[in-house]
């Protein structure tokens, strides 16, 4: 049996790293969200989308304490999330942490879910492992493709690496 692998797409300096399992994007960032990661991130998802018609589930993994995302970002995620809106099958955030930090962000990314579509089932998590009772099912639902839960959490681990060994 293959072991499931995160494919690199790009990043953008050591804030940000984006990789694609199957149909399935995976954005982990270690850094503050900028205007300048996020037009990297829309430039990666564009680059992945142009390859084909199929829809796509998104997943952003922010870890504890990374800073709000500034201004432009926000405005980044949301025009991103409305351009490719008719691609998108789910997107999961997952805000890593406790106390005032967390509370503070996610306030701050349901702030966007406000103003964006709600045609993609869209849900902010506290923990990666919290994705897998739903995303592989509600994914091969609306996409075809299926991703199990034991591929997903391998590629989660695989991007929490990466993520973590900015801390040591």
């Amino acid at each position: 049996m293959l072991v499931p692998r995160l494919d690199i797409l790009g990043g953008y300096a050591d804030v940000m790293r984006y990789g694609r399992y199957k149909n399935v994007g995976i954005c982990t960032w270690r850094g503050q969200a900028t205007g300048l990661a996020v037009r990297e991130v829309t430039d990666i998802v564009a680059g992945m989308l142009a390859r084909g018609t199929e829809l796509y589930s998104f997943i952003h993994l922010v870890p504890n304490r990374v800073p709000l995302p500034d201004s432009e970002a926000r405005e980044g995620l949301i025009a991103l999330m409305k351009q490719y809106e008719v691609r998108t099958a789910c997107a999961a955030i997952v805000i890593g942490g406790t106390g005032f930090w967390a509370s503070a962000m996610r306030n701050a990314v349901i702030g966007l879910r406000v103003v964006v579509p709600r045609s993609f089932e869209y849900r902010l998590h506290g923990d990666s492992d919290e994705i897998l009772s739903w995303l592989p099912i509600a994914h091969s639902k609306r996409t075809g493709i299926e991703v199990t839960d034991h591929q997903l959490k391998r590629v989660l681990a695989e991007s929490k690496d990466w993520q973590i060994a900015a801390a040591s």
